[in-house]
């Protein structure tokens, strides 16, 4: 059995648990846009109303901030307005939001959740998404990867996890596969999986091989990454509806046998040695003459092209760097910097961890003439 090592001490059976208590609560609705109508409650929170179909009851559904958002996405409504208008008039802009919704005929999965607690509807809506939107929910991931990760020689423990209306996002670590001494005296690495996924249309199933600096548990995404969008081609065909619910699951287990091949590539001691070769490598790469954690950062943030708000965030993840085991009182060098961008990640929303824990691959293998900017 894994150890579940995550911010809310789950065990690994408890976690599997609570993801399909949360899979048994999810519906979906396949309809025209012609057939939802928009009302607000008295409490101001916007409500998708789906009439009664076939049987089903009339659902009405509480709108989060995505699914709001992906509603006046289908309607080509601008979304900042959109709230302006929810907020000021709500009642004249559910009017308006419904005259939209008449002249709209386009099929859509609407995705909910039970809310069982909710007086003033029967569930969340969670999702407006296409109709050939395929479901491989976070349940279908964790089941999919669950024997590869238990059987890998790494032996991988979890190093944390997060969910939000949006994301999710798993990562693993060996306690087993690691070298000593990568990118700094001290500094030790190890092998590791980021899994993600979104059941509303927020990205891709993802699998990346992840390197992890032990000594801040800092994970860094390699160049290697493979990428499912949730779009399947069967759904747009008109035989779809008909077929069998075997026929309709063939493309997931296609998925599942192409993300346990991925899990397993990625768990090999040969790949971890290729990273931390780099990483030594990228140690011997110190920046020249005058330092400044802050300028630094800045001159690092514009090659990265990132927003000026983000460049202190990168000073932040430097600082803390330079006083880690293994970095202090050293020459800041590339491997620095790719520990300062993923030392980020620990303090963003799970939405964006992705991002900078690529960002350590870019700066890993950013070109000598971009580090050299550094050192001008």
């Amino acid at each position: 059995m894994l150890d579940f090592q995550s911010r809310t001490k789950k065990t690994f059976d408890e976690f599997m648990t609570e993801l399909q208590e949360k899979s048994n609560q999810q519906h979906d609705f396949t309809i025209p846009m012609n057939q939802l109508q928009k009302s607000t409650t008295e409490d101001g929170t916007p409500q998708l109303v789906i009439e009664q179909i076939g049987g089903v009851p009339t659902q009405k559904l509480g709108m989060n901030k995505h699914s709001f958002g992906q509603l006046y996405a289908q309607l080509d409504y601008n979304f900042k307005n959109a709230q302006v208008h929810q907020n000021k008039a709500p009642k004249e802009f559910d009017e308006l939001t419904n005259a939209l919704l008449r002249d709209n005929d386009s099929q859509r999965m609407i995705r909910t959740y039970e809310t069982p607690d909710s007086y003033e509807h029967n569930g969340m809506a969670r999702a407006i998404v296409s109709e050939k939107f395929k479901r491989f929910d976070n349940i279908d991931l964790i089941q999919a990867i669950s024997e590869p990760i238990k059987n890998s020689p790494a032996q991988f423990n979890v190093m944390n996890y997060d969910v939000s209306d949006t994301r999710f996002g798993i990562r693993f670590c060996s306690p087993i596969q690691t070298q000593s001494d990568v990118s700094a005296v001290g500094d030790h690495m190890s092998s590791g999986l980021a899994i993600g996924n979104s059941e509303v249309g927020k990205g891709s199933t993802s699998v990346a091989a992840l390197a992890v600096t032990l000594a801040c548990l800092n994970g860094m995404q390699v160049d290697e990454k493979f990428r499912s969008s949730h779009i399947t081609s069967a759904q747009g065909e008109e035989y779809f509806n008909i077929l069998s619910q075997e026929a309709k699951d063939a493309d997931n287990r296609a998925l599942k046998l192409k993300l346990q091949s991925i899990v397993e590539h990625y768990s090999t001691p040969e790949f971890l040695e290729e990273i931390c070769e780099k990483m030594r490598a990228a140690s011997k790469d110190v920046i020249e003459g005058e330092f400044t954690p802050v300028e630094t950062a800045e001159k690092l943030g514009k090659i990265l092209a990132l927003p000026k708000k983000q460049h202190s965030m990168i000073a932040t993840g430097l600082f803390n760097t330079m006083q880690q085991d293994g970095f202090r009182n050293r020459p800041v060098s590339r491997a620095t910097l790719v520990n300062a961008v993923t030392n980020v990640s620990h303090s963003v929303a799970i939405d964006d961890v992705d991002s900078w824990e690529k960002m350590g691959g870019l700066v890993l293998n950013m070109s000598d003439k971009e580090f050299g900017r550094l050192s001008a």
